[in-house]
C-alpha cells in the first residue's frame, strides 16, 4: 500500500519564503528625471489650458478652439507619400474615437474651416481640405502660439532655441524640416560657440 505524501512541510515552506520584489532597486538617471517632471508641469499647464487662454486672448475674433485642433490636424503634413487626410486620419492624429472626431469635423465644416472632397485614389471615399478661411485660421494659430512660445523662451540664445526644438522634434518623432535644425557651423564649427547671450 502506498503511503500518503505529506506537503504540509513543503507548503509551510513556500507559505514562509520571502516575496521577491517586482523590480531591482535601481539608481534613477538624473536625465530622465527632470524629463519626467519636465512632462508633469507640461501636462499640468495642458490641462490649465494656459495655451489656450493665450490664443484666444490673441485673435482678433471669437474663435472655437476645437475648430483650430481640427485645421491642426488636417493641416498636417502626410506621414507618407499620397497619404489623404480623412476623418479616420483626424482621429488618429487626435487620438479621438472616429465618432467624436466625425463629430468635429462636421463642426469645422461648418463653421467654413474644411470642406469634403472626393479621394483621388478612390472617388467613393471623402477627403478633406482646408478652406481659404482654414488656412487664414491656421496662418493665425501658427503665429499666435509661436509668439507665446517666443515669450516664454525670450531669454534664451539663439543656440539654446535651435537645440530645444532639434530636440523636442526628435523626442515627439516629428521629422526635423531643415530650416529647423541644428547646425553647429553657425556656431563656429563645435555647437558650443559664439551665441551665449541673453
Amino acid at each position: 500500500m502506498t503511503k500518503p505524501v505529506d506537503t504540509t512541510a513543503s507548503s509551510d515552506a513556500s507559505e514562509a519564503a520571502p516575496t521577491a520584489p517586482l523590480t531591482a532597486e535601481i539608481t534613477p538617471d538624473p536625465a530622465l528625471v527632470a524629463v519626467e517632471r519636465a512632462m508633469v508641469r507640461i501636462r499640468r499647464n495642458q490641462t490649465k489650458r494656459t495655451l489656450g487662454r493665450f490664443v484666444t486672448s490673441r485673435l482678433d475674433r471669437s474663435i472655437d478652439l476645437t475648430h483650430t485642433v481640427v485645421v491642426d490636424a488636417v493641416e498636417e503634413e502626410p506621414e507618407e507619400p499620397g497619404q489623404e487626410v480623412t476623418v479616420g486620419l483626424v482621429a488618429e492624429r487626435l487620438a479621438v474615437d472616429p465618432s467624436r472626431a466625425s463629430r468635429l469635423v462636421a463642426a469645422s465644416v461648418e463653421a467654413g474651416y474644411v470642406r469634403r472632397v472626393p479621394s483621388q485614389a478612390d472617388s467613393r471615399r471623402a477627403c478633406l481640405e482646408l478652406t481659404e478661411a482654414g488656412r487664414d485660421l491656421a496662418s493665425l494659430s501658427h503665429r499666435v502660439r509661436q509668439e507665446y512660445f517666443g515669450e516664454i523662451m525670450q531669454d534664451w540664445s539663439a543656440k539654446d532655441r535651435k537645440d530645444f526644438a532639434r530636440l523636442l522634434s526628435k523626442f515627439a518623432g516629428v521629422p526635423v524640416r531643415s530650416q529647423y535644425a541644428y547646425d553647429p557651423s553657425e556656431d563656429g564649427g563645435d555647437g558650443e560657440g559664439a551665441d551665449t547671450g541673453n
